[in-house]
């Protein structure tokens, strides 16, 4: 590395999360549903990410706030499939019982 050339800057789980509105879990599937920038393992149980990859990652999200997305855009990796006749998702809860007394 030169001496113009400046390192590039680590951060950890702690800052990413203060950076961006998820939550971790929602951030690991994001990462390994290739959304989000890849983590760097420092070691065993220390990981940190790319703070400019980060940064552009966010910016990017900015950008696309604005827009509204068409029909192919909305699938989202971290939703439910959508019902289909084979498989019609979740039966309706039963009605709830009720609170009356019977005489």
């Amino acid at each position: 590395m030169s001496q113009s050339e400046t390192p590039r800057r680590l951060v950890r789980k702690s800052e990413v999360l203060r950076l961006i509105p998820y939550s971790y879990t929602t951030l690991w599937r994001l990462e390994r549903a290739g959304k989000f920038p890849q983590r760097v393992r420092l070691g065993v149980q220390a990981i940190a990410w790319y703070e400019d990859e980060v940064a552009e990652w966010i910016n990017s999200r900015i950008r696309q706030a604005g827009r509204r997305p068409s029909v192919q855009q909305q699938s989202d990796p971290l939703a439910p499939p959508a019902p289909t006749p084979e498989h019609p998702g979740p039966k309706p809860a039963p009605p709830a019982p009720s609170l009356k007394r019977r005489h």
